[in-house]
């Protein structure tokens, strides 16, 4: 038998009232069928981007958010996006059948937008094992099938009358919300991120308020966890600052705040002797009780420097690496899966940094301080946490000189991210991510970036192309 899920059918997933609304809005419009698609077979049909119509009436009876429960309940898994949203037009006189074929995504979604009366023949034929056994399913209006996106099946051929679909092929990785024309969770084309990083200065908005607390997380080597929910009514700075800053990076992805979803929050304060080694941000759990499965990752992960230090975040992308500098007040966000890690007794470029070495040896030996918030779309399984009450206290860190912001001293209704500039630096060749989560020759990178800084002087921060 094969490894592929057999299909599940939805029965009266939608009120029959819904799918005649959207099978009007599209019977309203034009159907085109583009022989240039990716897809072996073309369609005659209405792509739910391209038809604003559609989409509202879509998104107003939250489809998006029914295709996601169904997806869950079929394999658990959690769509992130889409390949392509689309309805599909069977007539008699013109396209009959669709022959046999997979799909683009992880998962396909299919919604019946007519009636069985409306036509003879149809239906869809599935082969999903090895012995070629044919599955013929018919949908009465409103009801549902989702199924793996490899499964072969075809459009068995109508012989009267005319027969609507809603189609969605669905991406359940996290990868996929970062590539140009896949379709957001809210029906829109998203821009992408050709680095999959980009890097921010933070303005009207002074981070260093946000030491006392990001010190307590450091100390306690904990995350704590802020819920979307949420959202309306912050509590405090620093649920404040994380959910401006989720909405920030959702909305430039067209993704909406996952309702279910939220904030993972903690704080490294680290020594020059210290490092973080390279690795993915993922949920540890999960992957621990569910080694054969893949890891799950957040949707973004986020770093907010509060202390200037020498020491650089590196960040592998599939084709270059970031070197993002730790200057208070900057702030790097970038696709939750790619690896990333610090380096150990960096040297910097800083002219100044032995004098003030000698000058404030002790403060030294906690310099750098970040704050890091990665964003979920569904809580991860958190082993160990700090409960948000006990992180959000008033006791200050009175004893230490370098906290000298008074936490009410802040706009955080005005907080905006600015874009910053990056300097690309060529380099004989980038690295290359392998399949178990390493990086090819990334010491050796790591070593070359010491170089660069060395030689250019620079704190600044860059991209090796």
């Amino acid at each position: 038998m094969s490894s592929l899920l057999p299909p599940m059918t939805l029965e009266n997933l939608v009120n029959p009232s819904t799918a005649d609304a959207i099978r009007t809005a599209a019977s309203e419009q034009t159907f085109v069928s583009d022989s240039n698609l990716r897809y072996e077979q073309a369609t005659d049909d209405i792509e739910v981007d391209k038809s604003p119509a559609i989409q509202a009436l879509l998104l107003r009876h939250s489809i998006p958010a029914l295709i996601r429960a169904a997806v869950r309940k079929y394999n658990g898994a959690t769509v992130t996006c889409f390949d392509d949203v689309f309805v599909v037009r069977y007539d008699a006189s013109k396209q009959r059948a669709l022959k046999s074929h997979v799909d683009g995504g992880d998962v396909s979604f299919m919604l019946a937008l007519s009636s069985r009366a409306d036509y003879e023949g149809g239906g869809t034929k599935f082969s999903y094992n090895n012995d070629d056994e044919d599955a013929l399913l018919h949908l009465e209006k409103g009801s549902g099938v989702v199924f793996d996106a490899a499964t072969y099946h075809e459009g068995v051929p109508i012989t009267k009358g005319t027969r609507y679909l809603l189609v969605a092929f669905c991406y359940t990785s996290v990868r996929a919300t970062r590539v140009p024309e896949h379709i957001t969770l809210d029906l829109m084309m998203q821009h992408g991120n050709r680095n999959k990083f980009e890097l921010y200065s933070i303005a009207s908005f002074s981070v260093t308020s946000l030491k006392p607390v990001a010190k307590r997380l450091a100390a306690a080597g904990k995350s704590t966890w802020v819920p979307f929910s949420n959202a309306e009514a912050p509590s405090s700075l620093l649920e404040s600052f994380a959910l401006k800053i989720s909405l920030h990076h959702l909305s430039k992805l067209g993704l909406p705040l996952p309702g279910s979803g939220g904030c993972e929050i903690w704080s490294h304060r680290l020594t020059p002797a210290s490092s973080i080694p390279w690795h993915q941000d993922k949920d540890e759990r999960h992957s621990k009780m569910h080694p054969d499965q893949d890891p799950r990752h957040p949707l973004i992960s986020t770093v907010t420097y509060l202390k200037t230090d020498p020491t650089p975040t590196i960040i592998f992308g599939d084709n270059n690496t970031l070197v993002s500098s730790a200057v208070t007040g900057n702030h790097v966000a970038f696709s939750g899966e790619l690896i990333h890690g610090v380096i150990s007794n960096f040297e910097g470029s800083d002219s100044n940094s032995k004098k003030k070495k000698k000058k404030k040896k002790r403060k030294r030996e906690s310099n750098r301080l970040t704050l890091l918030i990665n964003i979920w779309a569904f809580p991860p399984m958190l082993e160990d946490f700090i409960p948000y009450e006990d992180v959000n206290t008033n006791d200050d860190d009175n004893n230490d000189d370098d906290n000298n912001d008074d936490d009410n001293n802040y706009s955080i209704a005005t907080l905006t991210l600015e874009q910053c500039m990056w300097k690309e630096i060529e380099v004989d060749s980038g690295p290359k991510t392998l399949s178990n989560g390493k990086i090819e020759d990334a010491n050796e990178i790591a070593s070359r970036i010491k170089k660069i800084i060395t030689t250019n002087n620079t704190n600044r921060p860059f991209i090796l192309v």
